[in-house]
Order: C-alpha cells, then sequence, then structure tokens
C-alpha cells in the first residue's frame, strides 16, 4: 500500500506577504516566518489546499510527497 501526501511547498519570487493563506489554513499550521509564511506544524497540515487556493499570486502549492 502507498500514501501519499501533500504538504504546501512556498515559491518565495511570488510570494507578496499578504498572509491570506495563513489566515485560511483551518489547521492553523502556517506561521509568518522572518520573510516568508512557512509550515510551522506540518504533522497538523490536513493536506486540504485552502492555502493553496487561496493565494491570489499562486506562491503556494501542494506538492506531493511519498
Amino acid at each position: 500500500m502507498k500514501f501519499i501526501l501533500e504538504f504546501p511547498l512556498l515559491i518565495e519570487a511570488q510570494c507578496d506577504h499578504c498572509q491570506v493563506c495563513i489566515h485560511l489554513c483551518p489547521a492553523e499550521c502556517l506561521e509568518s516566518g522572518e520573510n516568508y509564511p512557512v509550515l510551522a506544524r506540518p504533522l497538523d497540515c490536513i493536506q486540504c489546499g485552502a492555502c493553496a487556493f487561496g493565494c491570489p499570486t499562486g506562491a503556494i502549492f501542494l506538492d506531493e510527497i511519498t
């Protein structure tokens, strides 16, 4: 059996620091970092994609980790 997990990754050059992703995360696992949002609690991430779908610049996307 193979499990596929998807976690949010950030393209820093596209991020405009609006923090929409942080506010949309229902698991509250994203936090404001020194320069960019960070996945502070990856084990709490429910892979819902709210951060990626809500990002106005497309800076966050879900990437498969197998």
